[in-house]
């Protein structure tokens, strides 16, 4: 249920599905390993899991074979100890076969909080550690999408050049240009209100000219 959001952020998502070792070393630690060699800076890990006596052993052991690959900056983000106190999360007795005979811990699961909140919480978590708000990237992302329309556009709209002269389909011209309007439209409606639609549209056309010029010259 979070892999849809980490998704969206670029984040690596995994699940340790208990004290497991051969997944942590053949795949998230190698990964870590990657990530903490670019810049040397420590790699940022959200951890989620029970708040019990099992849970705690789980998260130390993937911890403490994680760091083995990087400097780790570590913080777990679900179920904590203020959580369960604030929100009067309910306890379960879970039964630890691990004791001979087994014995019952009291016990938070994860799945105490609401599926919402769990998603909220790490929309947040994640919120606070972007370079820069994602709505400004969304606005990177909107401008991105202008210049590959007006440097397609002249494909097929060049004057006496040859039509198309790197045969990109003329459908695939099309859907790009349509969407790029799409998004321009969404980007120039949140101008302020006050503006003319003479000036309204006098700053989406000087958007086009400028970002299409500058993309012609690169």
């Amino acid at each position: 249920m979070l892999r849809n959001i980490a998704g969206r952020y670029l984040t690596p998502i995994a699940s340790t599905n208990g004290q497991a070792s051969g997944f942590l070393h053949t795949d998230v630690g190698p990964l870590l390993k990657r990530a903490h060699s670019k810049d040397g800076v420590p790699v940022r890990v959200l951890y989620l899991g029970d708040l019990d006596l099992s849970g705690g052993h789980i998260e130390e052991n993937t911890r403490r074979v994680l760091e083995g690959y990087a400097k780790l900056e570590w913080k777990r983000i679900a179920i904590t100890e203020t959580q369960a106190c604030d929100r009067n999360l309910p306890e379960v007795e879970k039964k630890d076969s691990r004791f001979k005979p087994a014995r019952t811990f009291p016990a938070v699961e994860t799945e105490a909080l609401k599926q919402t909140e769990i998603q909220r919480i790490l929309r947040r978590e994640l919120d606070e550690i972007l370079p820069q708000p994602f709505e400004e990237v969304r606005g990177h992302e909107v401008a991105q999408r202008v210049l590959v329309r007006e440097a397609l556009m002249p494909l097929h709209e060049n004057g006496s050049a040859p039509p198309n002269p790197y045969n990109i389909p003329k459908v695939v011209v099309a859907f790009l240009a349509d969407k790029a309007n799409q998004e321009v439209s969404s980007a120039v409606a949140t101008l302020p209100m006050t503006l003319t639609a003479p000036q309204r549209g006098a700053i989406e056309a000087d958007l086009r000219r400028r970002v299409a010029r500058r993309l012609l010259e690169d």
